[in-house]
């Protein structure tokens, strides 16, 4: 099977630096399969990249390259790493991006060693402001074309955390947690998941000081409702049906979202 290499990164599509990764990896590996999974990311959040590189890297197969781009400290003397985690293996900045990825049963996270690279024969200069260009790109080539081993790239290491987002916490009825991004509909998606922590309709969902109704899917409410709802990732959604959930709150990422029981 022809090697894969994913793209999520902030760079929007406006600019052609989405091309100039994927020309990077090309001229290494003409032969690769390249998969965009967003370059939508908000601006300089690399807790928004985990939150959709963790889910969505569940639906490819075994070999496949993750290659994470959101870099607001680029430059800086912060590392780049990797992380071999089931069966795949993401590339990223240490800003926290592969924190939650790297702390999955069996992952092991490496910092990526310039010389071990130049010591493979891999050009490490370039520009200060492009490392995704110039060093994570061709590493993504050579182990997704199979040519590198993952334990070549460095010592094995302790990653970042991220600690840009309100943490999920226990309170006396329920739980509090936050929204952790907003997608193009303008639905509020938090990090109160199902797997997690004990979702019933039961309970109520809050935003805002406005406890939302609970339905099982957006069809059952009228629009323009604000209901909350267990998506398809399984987790707690504030949406607006037909509407912008969003821009009706006036609120985004980092927003407090509360699940509590019914006041009795």
């Amino acid at each position: 099977m022809r090697g894969i290499v994913t793209f999520t990164t902030d760079f929007g599509l406006r600019d052609p630096f989405v091309a100039v990764l994927k020309g990077q990896v090309l001229r290494r590996s003409p032969d690769l399969q390249l998969v965009d999974i967003t370059h939508e990311i908000t601006r300089f959040q690399p807790a928004e990249a985990a939150f959709w590189l963790g889910r969505v890297s569940r639906y490819f197969p075994d070999g496949t390259v993750h290659l994470a781009v959101v870099d607001p400290g680029v430059g800086t003397a912060r590392a780049l790493v990797a992380v071999s985690a089931e069966r795949q293996v993401f590339l990223a900045p240490d800003n926290g991006l592969l924190a939650a990825i790297a702390a999955r049963a069996g992952a092991v996270a490496r910092r990526i060693d310039l010389e071990r690279l130049a010591g493979l024969g891999m050009a490490t200069s370039g520009g200060p402001t492009f490392h995704g260009r110039d060093l994570l790109a061709p590493v993504a080539a050579e182990l997704a074309a199979g040519r590198w081993a993952f334990e070549a790239l460095g010592e094995v290491t302790e990653l970042a955390a991220d600690g840009s987002l309100l943490p999920v916490v226990a309170t006396a009825t329920g739980w509090r947690g936050s929204v952790v991004t907003v997608d193009s509909f303008g639905n509020l998606f938090s990090n109160l998941e199902h797997s997690s922590h004990v979702i019933a309709r039961e309970q109520v969902v809050s935003i805002r000081g406005l406890a939302l109704p609970w339905v099982s899917t957006y069809g059952e409410a009228r629009p323009g409702e604000l209901v909350a709802l267990v998506n398809s990732w399984g987790l707690v959604e504030i949406a607006q049906v037909q509407g912008n959930a969003a821009v009706r709150l006036g609120v985004g990422r980092g927003e407090p979202v509360a699940l509590e029981a019914f006041a009795a």
